[in-house]
């Protein structure tokens, strides 16, 4: 039987001077934790930073990690860098891959695309707020889709699919149309026998596990924040004076991670985090309800769960 346990964490959002993260304490702890877990590998879903082209030291303390660290890619990662810059400070030949390990398949989806006029166009340079009117905002387009298919129908192994756009929820800036028919693609990995076990995301910065078709999709949340559009002065003044967003977040007081083990008879156990929100502030005291749009509710932590995914058809 293969067994394998990874660490993964998203959005950590490491901004200095604009958004309150402390991101080389949190990105530390959570290597640390990773370590400490006998951790095969870690993973992060996007937004990492932003700017990567200028972060050079960031991203070699998350690569000099005791164990190989992978990235996925985030729309803020491409807010003040070009896709070129971006796949160059990753050390990526393109924004999509995979990596076999411990008898299981990882694919690192790149859904940082918006569909123009019928056209594919990547994200560079912050063009992902200058949409047009009527454009889809993420799409899995094309050329990603039929390797996606290879990929997964031809692999030896279990697949986990990592993105830093959710693949299952309503309201997650792919179109309704395209999220129908990637879960028509999934529903057929599995038609014949069990090819895909897990979805894992960030984005959204909520903490949510749904099984459907028999396959775990967990909304991560992120390592650093809740974010919310309305701002809010409840912290201590001297926050807003050194970092302009911080007014749009509900900080967590420790950073987020979950250690994952999977197992290929269908085992599934999640080790979570738990923490709180600084100063106390939650989306209640913000003035905001609790719930997002789609009804999942905001927390300082990511949940703990262990559940079996059938494996035989």
């Amino acid at each position: 039987m293969n067994e394998i346990k990874f660490s993964v964490f998203a959005d950590l959002h490491y901004r200095p001077g604009v958004f309150f993260t402390e991101g080389e304490k949190r990105l530390d702890a959570i290597i640390a934790r990773a370590e400490s877990s006998g951790a095969d590998f870690i993973v992060h879903l996007g937004d990492l930073c932003h700017a990567p082209h200028e972060n050079a030291a960031l991203i070699a303390r998350y690569e000099s990690a005791p164990m190989p660290a992978y990235h996925c890619l985030g729309n803020h990662e491409f807010e003040e860098s070009t896709f070129e810059q971006v796949l160059d400070a990753y050390g990526l030949e393109r924004g999509y891959y995979f990596f076999d390990r411990g008898g299981f398949r990882f694919v690192a989806l790149d859904l940082n695309c918006a569909r123009v006029d019928g056209e594919a166009v990547h994200y560079s340079l912050g063009n992902s707020v200058r949409l047009p009117e009527g454009a889809h905002k993420v799409t899995l387009e094309e050329r990603q889709r039929e390797w996606l298919i290879e990929t997964v129908m031809t692999s030896p192994y279990p697949c986990v699919l990592l993105s830093h756009f959710s693949l299952e929820r309503a309201n997650s800036r792919i179109c309704a149309e395209e999220r129908a028919s990637i879960r028509a693609m999934l529903a057929d990995f599995n038609r014949d026998k069990r090819r895909v076990f897990m979805a894992i995301n960030g984005h959204h910065h909520m903490d949510n596990l749904l099984i459907d078709n028999n396959i775990a999709f967990l909304d991560l949340n992120s390592a650093s924040f809740h974010w919310i559009n309305a701002s809010h002065s409840l912290f201590p003044d001297e926050l807003y004076r050194e970092y302009s967003l911080v007014g749009h977040t509900l900080i967590y007081e420790d950073p987020l991670s979950a250690i994952i083990t999977l197992r290929d008879d269908g085992y599934i156990k999640i080790e979570g985090a738990k923490s709180r929100f600084l100063y106390g502030v939650d989306r209640e005291k913000a003035g905001v309800p609790p719930c997002d749009s789609v009804g999942r509710r905001a927390t300082a932590q990511i949940l703990s769960a262990e559940t079996r995914i059938e494996t035989k058809r």
